[in-house]
């Protein structure tokens, strides 16, 4: 809602980085992701107070406000004609004149005479006609489904045994019957189905993740193979392999990458994957190194409006008191 062209009048007026102070170093800029108030957009936040429903020249004038030393004359808020986050011009519902009015310039509707209602002649014996409506209804021959035909007939082929394939009782102890489950070790899946007369055996289909397992531990070999596929993670497909960033053995000291604004601890240790374990690395990042970085972080542009490199420099030559001295603010 015209965000990008109150940057750029922050560059123009204050600094072209954000971050880095005007000339007097009274005043910074600094580029957020939300500051709550996307009804009155574009705005933004000086000190405590929005500043809303802004233009390039209406920002221009606040600034110039501020930088003389006059920010009280400025009324936080939208800049124009809204109450707050009502809609531009005024409430547009639930207002009862608009109602009132609308009610009495309606024509008034005439009312209809209700239409006289039709006798139904009365059944002569009402016990008959339900005794009748009955018997239809017990003499009535319901057709089954074919699949239901077919599956019953499926059904009664399954329970006609062989009796010749059955187990021998042995003599004074009744023949047990013994249960496997479908793939245990030893058993056939289809060996449930192979003494059922005139059926054919049908062995139950494998899943995906079990149907290339052989041999040694399923278990395990199922484990591993998940493992493998979470550990690895694609490259952005826009980025060359050659532009990923030089990566380095785990140092005994390393540097803390979460000072750097924007960088926490989930993207720290996707960082730490990539060899990245000193801010000096992001710091000497070039910017085919920075979009690869940004393409496999899956956020566009966060490098840049982050400025990670910038802070990382900071840290990288000074540590704390260097990040205070060009940034004006205590390091994440």
């Amino acid at each position: 809602r015209g965000a990008e062209d109150l940057k750029k009048v922050c560059q123009n007026k204050i600094n072209a980085q954000q971050f880095h102070r005007n000339g007097d170093g009274s005043l910074s800029w600094e580029e957020v992701e939300c500051q709550g108030a996307c009804v009155n957009a574009p705005m933004v936040m000086i000190g405590r107070d929005t500043y809303e429903d802004l233009t390039p020249e209406r920002l221009e004038e606040i600034i110039d406000a501020f930088e003389a030393g006059k920010g009280e004359t400025i009324t936080p808020g939208p800049q124009i004609d809204r109450h707050f986050s009502a809609p531009v011009g005024g409430p547009l519902t639930l207002l009862d004149d608009v109602v009132a009015k609308a009610a009495k310039s309606a024509p008034a509707k005439k009312k209809k005479a209700p239409a006289a209602k039709a006798s139904k002649p009365k059944p002569a014996n009402p016990t008959m006609k339900l005794a009748e409506t009955a018997s239809k209804a017990k003499n009535a021959t319901i057709k089954p489904a074919s699949k239901a035909k077919n599956a019953d007939t499926i059904t009664n082929r399954l329970m006609t045994v062989d009796e010749d394939n059955l187990p021998k009782k042995s003599a004074g102890k009744p023949a047990k019957t013994v249960k496997t489950r479908p793939g245990a070790q030893g058993a056939d899946p289809g060996s449930v189905l192979e003494n059922v007369k005139g059926a054919t055996a049908v062995k139950p289909k494998a899943t995906k993740s079990a149907a290339k397992v052989t041999g040694g531990n399923p278990t395990m070999k199922i484990a591993a193979t998940a493992t493998g596929r979470a550990a690895k993670k694609e490259e952005p497909q826009s980025s060359s392999a050659a532009d990923r960033p030089e990566a380095v053995s785990k140092p005994a000291n390393p540097d803390d990458l979460k000072m750097v604004a924007g960088i926490g601890p989930k993207i720290e240790g996707i960082l730490h994957e990539l060899g990245i374990w000193r801010w000096a690395q992001i710091a000497a990042w070039t910017d085919n190194e920075r979009d690869w970085v940004n393409g496999y972080l899956r956020f566009k542009g966060r490098i840049e409006r982050e400025d990670w490199v910038n802070q990382a420099a900071a840290l990288a030559k000074g540590g704390r008191d260097e990040y205070v001295r060009v940034f004006g603010k205590e390091p994440r």
